[in-house]
């Protein structure tokens, strides 16, 4: 899968060598000092309407670049099966997954699933495997924050009622079907969560 750094409906893509020449939009880092690559990104935030292509293999130094004047968070989170269900909340007006920022100390895997625990009321969860992490850019403070979000795929053995954390902005949590997924949820989540769900149904 492609690595992909969102902002808004805007995203930084990340390819590979096999692509290259396939893509006339690829930019050549080797012409642009730090200096240019920052503006570079700068710009990019500043005009949404933009897509930056680069070598999956700038792919640190893009990072590198972008927590030099963004703010870097760190967050955790799950999606979550039992008996060929998956679990999904609703927040601010999109279907999304449980997630949250890092505790100190915590690894990604424990916040996972702290987070899953606090924001849905699921116990009981095992972690089945990592996928890949999603990146995205956002509006912090006085600047901008750049948030990598690890994933994991879990499954749980808890038949309780979920409990969604209001406090969290979160008004439902609710375990939907396959096919409920991909008519309900991901017609209306965010690009990182469609990028999440497709990489555990691969």
């Amino acid at each position: 899968m492609n690595k992909r750094i969102y902002y808004g409906s805007s995203y930084i893509d990340f390819i590979n060598e096999s692509q290259l020449h396939h893509n006339q939009n690829i930019i050549d880092l080797t012409i642009l000092d730090n200096g240019q690559l920052t503006a570079l990104l700068h710009s990019f935030i500043n005009d949404l309407t933009k897509h930056l292509v680069f070598s999956e293999k700038k792919f640190d130094l893009v990072v590198t670049t972008l927590r030099s004047f963004c703010k870097y968070i760190e967050s955790a989170g799950g999606f979550i099966e039992q008996d060929g269900f998956w679990l999904c909340i609703h927040r601010l007006n999109k279907w999304d997954l449980p997630k949250g920022k890092l505790d100190k100390g915590e690894s990604p895997e424990q916040a996972a699933i702290r987070e899953c625990e606090e924001e849905c009321g699921v116990f009981e969860l095992t972690v089945r495997r990592p996928l890949q992490s999603t990146w995205h850019i956002y509006p912090f403070k006085n600047g901008f924050a750049l948030k990598q979000t690890y994933w994991f795929e879990m499954s749980s053995g808890y038949k309780g009622a979920l409990i969604p954390q209001t406090e969290e902005d979160i008004l439902e949590a609710k375990w939907f079907t396959p096919e409920d997924i991909k008519t309900l949820v991901l017609p209306h989540t965010y690009f990182t969560i469609q990028q999440v769900i497709e990489e555990a149904w691969t």
